[in-house]
């Protein structure tokens, strides 16, 4: 058995390095190693077996990281500007606006209006910065597209927090 490039997640599935991939190419990709590297087809063979799981592992990661907008924004960055990633800061008005959030989300407690409401906030901020997102992964933006990712993540933990009431 040949170990196939573990390099990136786009080369192991021979796909072109960009936010835009054809998901069909992707899952009959992902398919495709899934059958060639499943682990019981190497019981009788240790040592390819130990190979086989590591393939396989890395093929469920890359799939899921791959199939997912957001992960697949994220990992572009991470592969093909990972100076970017730690260095952007999210703009002062959106923090306000995400301080305000917070200040209404401390006031929900078992109010159904308000925890409604406050969940369509985030739901539409969400969509407009994926929206970003997906737009500045394909102009290969990548100062402002990692702060849109920073901005989707900072709205799932406040989205998170609002469940917990």
């Amino acid at each position: 058995m040949e170990t196939p490039d573990l390099s990136n997640y786009f080369s192991f599935y021979s796909l072109p390095l960009a936010y835009e991939i054809e998901m069909s190419k992707l899952k009959q990709a992902y398919l495709v190693k899934s059958k060639l590297f499943h682990p019981d087809l190497f019981q009788a063979e240790p040592e390819m077996q130990i190979t086989a799981i590591t393939v396989s592992t890395f093929n469920n990661k890359a799939y899921k990281v791959l199939k997912n907008n957001i992960n697949r924004a994220q990992y572009l960055i991470d592969v093909l500007n990972p100076d970017a990633q730690a260095k952007e800061n999210l703009p002062q008005m959106f923090l306000m606006e995400m301080l305000d959030l917070n200040e209404t989300i401390d006031e929900i407690e078992n109010d159904v209006e308000k925890k409604a409401s406050i969940t369509s906030i985030i739901e539409n901020r969400k969509e407009e910065i994926e929206s970003n997102i997906e737009t500045m992964a394909i102009n290969l933006d990548y100062k402002n597209l990692q702060i849109e990712l920073l901005k989707h993540k900072y709205l799932v933990r406040l989205e998170e927090r609002v469940q917990l009431y």
